[in-house]
């Protein structure tokens, strides 16, 4: 160990799902054999609970990646184009046909990480619809945007739930 440029070692273990186990382990430097002082057990054994709590988020945090990995490939295969955003129109994802649509019309398009509206009437209609359906005042929003040359994009905004409720 004293090569390593570890000393003695202590060390906390406990089950994280299945077969893994997670371990801390602490180690002085060489040549200090020291036991734990009365702090610094009682400091450890007020960290350990804490450490365990990092630990199960970190795995619902991988077990949700892996569902959301999921849904981002099975909704590739979408032919409606969807698109996650936040209350002020940020998008924080969308899949292959939005991306699509965005390229194809001028109707509305992602500047700066937001879903807008090159028109100043359309991109107030979608910012109303928006904090409507964000606010509750509205189960769904609905927006029919109108091009010059007749073409018209359907937006419907329905609001989602995360893991925490919000």
């Amino acid at each position: 160990m004293d090569r390593a440029g570890l000393g003695i070692g202590l060390w906390a273990s406990f089950p994280i799902g299945g077969d893994r186990t997670f371990s801390l382990i602490l180690h002085r430097h060489p040549g200090d054999m020291r036991d734990l002082t009365e702090e610094e057990e009682r400091d450890l054994t007020r960290l350990l609970p804490h450490l365990q709590q990092a630990v199960r988020l970190s795995a619902q945090l991988g077990a949700l990646q892996a569902r959301a990995a999921t849904l981002e490939a099975a909704s590739s295969h979408v032919q409606g184009a969807l698109l996650l955003c936040g209350a002020d129109l940020t998008i924080d994802w969308c899949n292959a046909a939005a991306i699509d649509v965005l390229a194809g019309t001028t109707l509305v398009a992602r500047t700066r990480g937001k879903l807008c509206c090159p028109r100043a009437h359309h991109a107030q209609r979608l910012r109303d619809a928006a904090g409507a359906v964000a606010s509750g005042a509205v189960r769904v929003g609905r927006v029919v945007l109108t091009g010059d040359d007749g073409a018209r994009l359907h937006l419907r905004i329905a609001p989602t739930r995360d893991t925490m409720g919000t």
